[in-house]
């Protein structure tokens, strides 16, 4: 089997985590955004500024517990946004 070239796997799309902090490919993470009303939604198209998790509940919980998400979304989330959020992962995603 031929293996990509090292510099073709250098240009896949990386982004980090909102939970773990880890980086990874970005077809591997779900892609959130500030809708309307100032909630969070999912969002696989990727217009605006948004944010990447993986598809892990611990890495919802550590995205629960951030304090800080202004770097992501240019905005200070509440916690009520991000409790939403989860559902709406928990909704669509299943380990």
């Amino acid at each position: 089997m031929i293996e990509p070239s090292p510099s073709s796997r250098a240009n896949r799309p990386e982004r980090t985590c909102l939970g773990c902090a880890r980086r990874d490919d970005q077809k591997k993470l779900i892609r959130i955004i500030i809708g309307e009303g100032g909630n969070l939604a999912l969002d696989p198209r990727g217009s605006g500024r948004g944010g990447y998790l993986h598809r892990s509940h611990d890495c919802w919980q550590a995205f629960l517990r951030r304090k800080n998400t202004y770097r992501a979304f240019r905005v200070n989330l509440g916690q009520d946004a991000k409790q939403r959020l989860i559902q709406l992962l928990n909704d669509h995603y299943q380990e």
